[in-house]
């Protein structure tokens, strides 16, 4: 166990602003 991967880092990264920008959207859609 050591570095995150990518995706796990982006994940922790935008964790805020991509559940706000997945709510905005599912809203949208």
């Amino acid at each position: 166990m050591g570095e995150p991967s990518r995706e796990e880092y982006k994940i922790q990264s935008f964790d805020a602003e991509t559940q706000q920008l997945l709510k905005t959207a599912l809203k949208g859609e």
